[in-house]
């Protein structure tokens, strides 16, 4: 780890050290923003006793509340992540979605519980817009899909936590406590922030007095970027499918298979750790070699990967062992 992190922030703009703190620091809050997010599917069936809820169509919009204030929140974060101190909008987003997730454990009644997926969202929003932009201030063009790997290794690895520690947790304790514990981390990680030194806006590439364009010509630049649009088509589309498994994977396990709550997290938890930080990492080398040979290396490996895991994500729901 300490040789590939040297070796990472080799060349930056930016002191070597202060690279290596803060792509570390922000890998850690990106675990716990994901491990937030994916502790709810791991404890939906006690919350669908406890709360007394008869449709599996009111537990989905549980999620869609997440996506909701998710949805709702990300250009408004993003634009003025482009406008204002970048670290403080983080900061207000984690302590956001620690907020929510700790008031879930509190919730009563189903009305309740969405609103503070709805803050959920909203929180997490905040940091998920604008991380991805300081690791860019960070590192020059040439290192930055290697720190984005890193960065991204967090994913698997935080949902992961986050079905086995629901499942572990609302096992022994209740759901409820599941969601206190995996909530109370976020307010430290939001403090360490707060007095952490960041990157300045545009610092790697040496333009951090760059004059700032308006919001209606970032948009327009968007909407006329075709690259830009194909990306985010494909990753709704892939978000589309992968949401839905994510969500109600470990629910399907114990209503078809008839596993535990506990079987059906620790199936899910290990397998995402084992291949999300292989898939993760060794793509993100595959994709910077395609990409130094070819200019749509990036696009070719998500095309292919895509296409080989569909089959694959179909015949898991349709083998009856």
């Amino acid at each position: 780890m300490v040789s590939f992190m040297t070796t990472l922030a080799s060349g930056t703009v930016v002191n070597t050290a202060k690279a290596n703190r803060i792509l570390v620091l922000l890998f850690i809050i990106n675990l716990f923003n994901y491990l937030d997010r994916f502790v709810l599917a791991s404890v939906l069936e006690p919350v669908k006793a406890d709360l007394k809820i008869v449709d599996d169509g009111d537990l989905g919009r549980l999620a869609t509340a997440f996506l909701f204030g998710y949805f709702l929140s990300s250009p408004f974060f993003g634009y003025l992540g482009d406008r204002f101190p970048r670290k403080y909008l983080m900061v207000f987003g984690i302590v956001g979605w620690s907020v929510g997730a700790c008031l879930t454990a509190f919730a009563q009644d189903y009305r309740f519980m969405l609103v503070c997926r709805v803050i959920v969202g909203l929180g997490e929003a905040s940091f998920s817009a604008i991380g991805p932009a300081v690791i860019s201030d960070t590192f020059p063009k040439e290192k930055r899909n290697s720190a984005m790997t890193f960065y991204l290794l967090a994913v698997p690895v935080g949902a992961a936590l986050g079905y086995l520690l629901g499942g572990l947790i609302s096992a022994s304790s209740g759901w409820r406590s599941a969601f206190l514990w995996t909530g109370l981390p976020g307010f430290f990680l939001a403090l360490l922030l707060l007095f952490f030194p960041m990157a300045k806006k545009g610092e790697s590439d040496g333009f951090v007095h760059a004059a700032q364009a308006s919001v209606f010509q970032d948009i327009k630049a968007l909407a006329f970027n075709k690259q830009y649009l194909v990306a985010v088509s494909g990753f709704v589309f892939h978000t589309f499918a992968t949401g839905a498994f994510s969500f109600w994977g470990p629910t399907f396990l114990t209503r078809v298979h008839h596993l535990t709550q506990k079987q059906a997290t620790g199936f899910f938890g290990p397998m995402l750790i084992a291949v999300g930080i292989f898939a993760t990492f060794a793509g993100g080398r595959i994709a910077s070699a395609w990409q130094r040979r070819s200019v749509n290396g990036y696009a070719k490996l998500l095309c292919i990967s895509a296409i080989l895991g569909g089959p694959f994500l179909f015949l898991s729901f349709t083998t009856e062992n």
